[in-house]
């Protein structure tokens, strides 16, 4: 089975793949990290004698369920051991053998690793004894999770955050303020099936139907004013912009769930502001599905984190914020007044938690969307690309939202031939409770048809500062206290990033406000700006849920290898670091990351991270089976230094990708060294010296010899020295003198000699240039015996004394 089991929409392109997963991976011995998915061995090391057992420990320490598909390791030698436990377990390999064990797959819950939960059931081979010679110890450790799937959908392209001192090129294009009708197109590529729409340009062009439909049994148009306020525009359009979900199945949702935006004909307003007990938001969110929804998604339900530590919503209830009543988190994202337990809430029409409304039913569309695209037996890509009703995707959501994930919506999947061929699939969808799919479907298509430029009204409305400020942080937020409702409730950023963002909100309202001559700007030219100016600081990249419930039923409709030409692929790709090299613990850079990666397939991407929550990841350059990365001081994340830990990650074209850590220390050691100036200098110093101590370092400059001992004889040399260093070192050298005289001394003082000699030597010279700096301390020179003859000549003239000093490194800093 090819499933998607984690993923991402990455901000400039919603591909969702590539998970916030932390895995961290752990031999005998290691120190765990703070976060992440720890795989722990014990019962090592497994070298000659008797072996009690080797069992692996697999922990969730993250905020986050993860579902976890198996590991691998190696052994230098041993390989006879068997595995135990729910899955499989393949050796393969000699001299190392390569140990791969799978999970049981679901619905089994083995593979499902909540927050604080372990995998402790599987170990291998109690009881055997290694041979003498062998070691069975495991290194390498590597952890198999799926982040994508063989029939993920392709993704659709989104435009790229902006900054605010961008904005004057962005109102300068001349299509900006162009009044000119622009057709409402669908922007979410082949797999789009009416759901998945991006803008593409500036302008939110959504026009209003001249004519009526039944709704409910009431005749009904469209009309957003009676909303009370630009609110429930500006959130749907949010979430076309961050989530890819088109706005107008957020219309026909909105509008069957609480009349939404709908106006009788003739009459008024038909918005309903109150909720039934256990149900918010103007779709209509069960507390229930609400807390699905939140286990799946808790990216954006950071206040109730604790349903991670859970397999599945019945059991997450317990969760202190929780306290058995899903209601307690429905209400505190979806009702004017907080936390209610019981009772009925209330959302205002031009509510700022009209925005937690379309983060809470877009996420259940997703979540729907997911389970269908990801089950192979369904074939629901297939009907996407091939199948002739470009709302075919609509349709089927349409019925699970209203009848829920177990009704058996999907029943008529695989599509037929029929189906397939038809333009309309609406005879083979369920139309769900109270004739639910058709009349979601006749809002959509009326307000779709009415924004082709078929001469209707384009919706409009002024949007003041007070209104930016309430939608993202609340009514009666502000930048350092979030208020009640707003979109950063789904956004945990640190208060310095949302003061930046409130900085950079009113930068791009005062911008655009002056075009209006101050005071609003507008929702149809200017709100789409404000929201990628926002953009650069809100990563709404939703993963692929990971939880009991979903991945048992994409497991319970993915059992027929054969559905619809479906590939299966569970071969992971192998991973093999080459450099730094084995054994290698100490890194200092720059220095390369490299790693052979292979697939029976192919290997997709390789990518590393410092990231221990895996937020974020780098590619990896060249190709396969080779790839490599430089990595320099400066790398984000890069410790000056101390223990850092990399993350790498093969992944194949099916998303089985394969991770690996490794643990190393930042070790940039400047060692301490004598600067060897690379001048010679020649002089003739005067001096009188009695050497009274050892040098108790070594000396700066490498002398060719050092004389043991002063000649009894008084040796007057002249020199001229070449240069003046510009600084003295703050010791002195050890100088080597060679002594040119008329007469030679009959003996040579042997080195360091450690008592002080009774002669003194004088020698007098006259340097052609003074040094600009004195070396603060006099060489001295403390022979070990004193010498008790003299030279047995006396020179009759003055011997030529020459100090060679040839250094051979230039010192790297002035002592």
């Amino acid at each position: 089975m090819c499933l998607k089991q984690t993923g991402l929409k990455t901000i400039k392109e919603k591909t969702r793949k590539g998970i916030a997963l932390a895995l961290v991976f752990f031999l005998a011995g290691a120190q765990p990290l703070t976060a992440g998915v720890s795989l722990t061995f014990t019962g090592c090391p497994c070298t000659a004698g008797n072996w009690p057992s080797l069992t692996p420990h697999v922990c969730n320490n993250t905020s986050s369920i993860y579902n976890v598909v198996g590991w691998r390791f190696k052994t230098p030698s041993f390989g006879t051991y068997t595995g135990f436990g729910g899955g499989t377990f393949t050796v393969s390999g000699a001299g190392p053998y390569v140990y791969e064990q799978r999970v049981a797959p679901p619905p089994s819950s083995d593979s499902i690793l909540p927050t604080g939960s372990c995998l402790s059931s599987y170990n291998y081979s109690p009881g055997v004894t290694i041979p003498v010679g062998k070691d069975g110890t495991p290194y390498d450790a590597q952890i198999l999770v799926k982040t994508g799937a063989c029939n993920q959908p392709t993704p659709a392209p989104t435009v790229a955050p902006i900054s605010c001192s961008s904005v004057a090129a962005v109102t300068s294009a001349p299509a900006y303020y162009s009044a000119a009708c622009v057709p409402w197109a669908n922007n979410g590529g082949i797999d789009s099936g009416g759901f998945i729409n991006t803008f593409t340009g500036t302008q939110i062009q959504v026009g209003l139907p001249t004519g009526s439909w039944s709704l409910s049994g009431t005749n009904v148009t469209f009309d957003p004013t009676v909303m009370g306020g630009p609110m429930y525009m500006m959130a749907t359009a949010m979430g076309q912009e961050y989530y890819s979900i088109n706005m107008m199945q957020l219309f026909g949702h909105g509008a069957k769930e609480k009349f939404a935006a709908m106006r009788q004909v003739p009459g008024g307003s038909l918005f309903t502001i109150q909720d039934a007990t256990g149900v918010a938001g103007q779709y209509d969110v069960e507390s229930f599905t609400f807390g699905r929804v939140m286990q799946g998604f808790i990216k954006f339900f950071p206040q109730y984190s604790c349903v991670a530590t859970y397999p599945d919503v019945t059991t997450a209830s317990a969760c202190a914020g929780v306290a058995g009543n899903w209601n307690n988190p429905l209400y505190f994202y979806m009702a004017e007044n907080g936390t209610p337990t019981t009772g009925p809430s209330t959302i205002l029409g031009n509510s700022a938690h009209l925005v937690n409304s379309v983060v809470g039913a877009g996420m259940n569309l997703w979540w729907i969307y997911d389970a269908l695209a990801l089950s192979t037996n369904l074939c629901f890509k297939t009907l996407l690309e091939t199948g002739n009703d470009p709302l075919s995707a609509s349709k089927y959501l349409a019925a699970g939202y209203n009848l829920g994930i177990n009704s058996g919506f999907e029943s008529t999947l695989p599509a037929s031939a029929a189906e397939i061929a038809a333009s309309n699939i609406s005879p083979y969808v369920p139309t769900g409770n109270a004739n639910y799919v058709p009349e979601v479907i006749a809002t959509m298509n009326a307000i779709q048809a009415a924004s082709s430029c078929g001469g209707a009204t384009i919706y409009d409305s002024n949007i003041t500062l007070s209104d930016i400020q309430r939608f993202f942080f609340g009514e009666g937020g502000t930048a350092s206290t979030q208020g009640s409702g707003g979109l950063m409730l789904h956004y945990p950023i640190s208060g310095a990033q949302r003061n930046a963002l409130w900085t950079d909100l009113q930068c791009v309202y005062n911008a655009l406000a002056g075009h209006w001559g101050g005071g609003h700007v507008s929702y149809r030219y200017d709100w789409l700006t404000i929201l990628r100016v926002a953009k650069q600081y809100l990563d709404s990249t939703a993963p692929i849920p990971v939880s009991t419930e979903f991945t048992t039923w994409v497991a319970n409709h993915s059992n027929n290898a054969s559905a619809c030409g479906s590939t299966v692929d569970n071969t992971f790709p192998t991973l093999s670091m080459t450099s730094p090299g084995a054994g290698v613990t100490n890194i200092c850079p720059p220095f390369t990351l490299s790693l052979t990666a292979t697939d029976n397939v192919s290997v997709q991407k390789v990518e590393w991270t410092l990231d221990a929550t895996w937020t974020t990841w780098n590619t990896f350059g060249g190709g396969g089976p080779s790839f490599s990365a430089s990595i320099t001081g400066a790398t984000p994340g890069m410790p000056a230094s101390g223990p850092v830990t990399f993350w790498v990650k093969a992944t194949d074209p099916c998303g089985n990708a394969t991770v690996q850590e490794l643990d190393l220390t930042v070790q940039c050691v400047t060692p301490t060294n004598t600067p060897t100036p690379t001048a010679t200098n020649t002089f003739t110093p005067t001096f009188t010296q009695t050497p009274t101590n050892t040098p108790t370092h070594s000396p700066t400059r490498t002398a060719t010899q050092t004389p043991t001992n002063t000649p009894a004889n008084t040796n007057t040399a002249t020199s001229t020295p070449t240069r003046t260093p510009t600084a003295s070192p703050t010791n002195s050298p050890t100088l080597t003198l060679t002594n040119s005289s008329t007469r030679t001394p009959t003996s040579t003082p042997t080195p360091t000699l450690s008592n002080t000699p009774t002669n003194t030597n004088t020698a007098t010279s006259t340097p052609t240039r003074t040094p600009t700096a004195s070396p603060t301390n006099s060489p001295t020179v403390t022979p070990t015996n004193s010498p008790t003859k003299s030279a047995t000549a006396t020179p009759t003239q003055t011997p030529t004394n020459t100090a060679s000093n040839t250094p051979s490194v230039t010192p790297t800093r002035t002592p």
